[in-house]
């Protein structure tokens, strides 16, 4: 979400792409174009084209079955984003090329200085990445690139305080809730109090959602309750958590590698339905998220939707800072409901 504010749709597609091919990576697994279709809702030939100009730089996004040349990428873009940063280009550049969001850059930097921390103090690769949980062959890039660079301490000093003291290693359950407890009251004005039961609100919202047994492929999703009157501000409408398929073994068989726009629908049509049935109704912006998918795209599907009764939030969502109300036509209902 992040990434999709700051820079847009398709910078929200290259990251969920980047995402699933590291992530594949770090459980010693390569992902294929076909599947990554099917995860992505994108083409073949555009996931080369979205691909192709960062395998030429040579980061490490290995696909199974293209050109080996592209399968052997010398850095992570952790690495070259860090390399870069190092370089002297600015952060916001460096976090546009790679499709990084702010939250993921500063997890970089820590991972990376824990890793000179621990270097300096004698562990293995292998040790190193077992107790941060990354890859070996990413610890061993930071190693390679802090011996290059001794880039430590221009991380160090760029990053704030708050987040450094020392760049203590990862904390212990009860230290995170102080230190998140803390980062409340002195970055964001909270009271003691009102730290404590925000905390408390995420952790029995957490909690709800946790106790309920899910699918692999289902994920909880807050959507507008449906008793909410159309026209009404969204930053004033109740939400309520939604369960979705967000995948099923039938999209396999809708999948190809040249069109996606009838997996789109079917999957528009099962979130959709999904969310009706649990009282809740997505948004175009919902849905645009869920699907990788530009909102606009909505209004010249809208009859179809209409003939097959689906239920969303608002023909039209107008959303900003000032302006954040659903149209008229969201109380259509799907069959069955």
């Amino acid at each position: 979400m992040e990434v999709y504010r700051e820079f847009g749709l398709k910078a929200l597609q290259n990251a969920r792409l980047a995402r699933l091919i590291e992530e594949a990576y770090w459980q010693d697994a390569s992902l294929s174009t076909s599947m990554l279709c099917f995860l992505t809702n994108i083409t073949a030939k555009s996931i080369r084209e979205r691909l192709i100009s960062l395998w030429e730089e040579g980061i490490r996004l290995p696909v199974a079955g293209v050109a080996k040349k592209y399968r052997q990428g010398r850095v992570f873009r952790a690495t070259a984003a860090l390399e870069q940063f190092f370089a002297g280009v600015k952060p916001a550049t460096v976090r546009e090329r790679l499709w990084l969001s702010p939250t993921t850059w500063q997890q970089y930097q820590m991972d990376y200085l824990h890793v000179a921390q621990l270097t300096r103090a004698g562990l293995e690769a292998s040790t190193i990445g077992r107790q941060l949980g990354l890859h070996p062959n990413l610890v061993t890039e930071f190693q390679e690139l802090e011996q290059r660079t001794g880039g430590a301490t221009q991380l160090a000093d760029s990053l704030p305080g708050r987040l450094l003291n020392g760049y203590p290693l990862p904390l212990a359950v009860d230290d995170a809730r102080n230190l998140f407890l803390a980062e409340l009251q002195s970055q964001h004005g909270f009271s003691p109090a009102k730290a404590h039961n925000y905390l408390a609100l995420l952790e029995e919202l957490a909690a709800e959602n946790l106790a309920q047994e899910r699918p692999p492929e289902v994920v909880v999703y807050y959507a507008v309750a449906d008793h909410e009157p159309p026209g009404k501000a969204l930053s004033e409408c109740e939400l309520v958590p939604v369960q979705v398929s967000y995948y099923s073994e039938g999209d396999l068989e809708i999948a190809t590698l040249d069109a996606s726009s009838k997996l789109k629908w079917e999957r528009m049509l099962r979130y959709t339905t999904q969310a009706r049935v649990q009282g809740g109704l997505l948004t175009q912006p919902d849905l645009a998220f869920l699907l990788g998918v530009h909102p606009r795209g909505y209004p010249a599907s809208y009859e179809r939707a209409r003939s097959n009764r689906l239920a969303y939030s608002g023909k039209h969502c107008r959303y900003g800072a000032r302006s954040n109300s659903c149209g008229q036509d969201h109380r259509v209902i799907p069959p069955g409901c």
